[in-house]
């Protein structure tokens, strides 16, 4: 996962980009001074601006048309959504701005081989979004607050990072304590949280979920019950999550 907005994934199948530039600004009001430089008051944080410039290629397997068409829906609504980056970082709640495309290299039915798209997001106050209780779309189910979706990461990344420390244990061979460290993490972590490890997060050495619970297998072979409880714990997550 490159970045997400709300619950569109910018991947290399959906609408990869290959540049993103950010400009922020903060606001200053200034009143004029006889004989002296103007006097300067800070008055809050201003815009907040994200510009991704990518491409489209779908014979070439690159991205598809239909992810700017979802896109260009998902501006239509003029709702605000929740931008994660592949790291788990939450950048807050943004609305979509502009979505510019230039196509080339038309087919004789004029289907366009070549789609560079330039798309330009927003930051607005987090408080404009809403989680509803009763989910309506796909869309409505990635919306949350920024503090929500800031819990539910924060609580992936601890899973991530014990799962990290069983790698860590594996190669020094020694697992105590192991088992008390990953039921205190992972005692009030629900399917989602472990979901989201799974399909998007890294474990704090850059290896997948799939490869931490591998190499937990094997420690628990290697080591006996030991860590067999803590083990199970990470794996009974993962799995109902699937």
């Amino acid at each position: 996962m490159m970045l997400s907005l709300g619950q569109f994934v910018f991947s290399l199948t959906t609408a990869p980009f290959k540049e993103l530039q950010r400009q922020r600004n903060w606001k200053h009001r200034t009143s004029s001074r006889v004989g002296a430089r103007d006097a300067s008051q800070y008055t809050g944080a201003g815009d907040d601006t994200i510009t991704l410039n990518g491409m489209v290629a779908q014979d070439n397997s690159i991205g598809t048309i239909a992810s700017l068409d979802e896109l260009a829906k998902m501006g239509d609504t003029g709702d605000a959504y929740v931008l994660v980056d592949g790291s788990g970082t939450v950048y807050g709640a943004f609305i979509i701005d502009s979505l510019n495309e230039t196509a080339t290299y038309h087919t004789a039915e004029g289907i366009a081989r070549k789609i560079e798209f330039n798309l330009s997001i927003k930051r607005v106050d987090d408080d404009v979004l809403s989680l509803s209780s009763d989910v309506k779309s796909t869309t409505d189910a990635g919306k949350a607050t920024a503090s929500e979706a800031s819990t539910v990461l924060s609580d992936a990344k601890k899973v991530a990072n014990v799962a990290a420390a069983v790698i860590t244990a594996a190669k020094s061979s020694t697992v105590s304590n192991l088992s008390s460290a990953v039921v205190s993490v992972t005692d009030g972590v629900d399917a989602s949280t472990a979901s989201a490890v799974s399909k998007g997060l890294s474990t704090a050495n850059g290896l997948s979920l799939a490869n931490v619970v591998s190499a937990a297998k094997e420690i628990s072979q290697l080591n006996g019950q030991t860590a067999s409880s803590a083990i199970a714990l990470v794996l009974t997550k993962a799995a109902a999550a699937a």
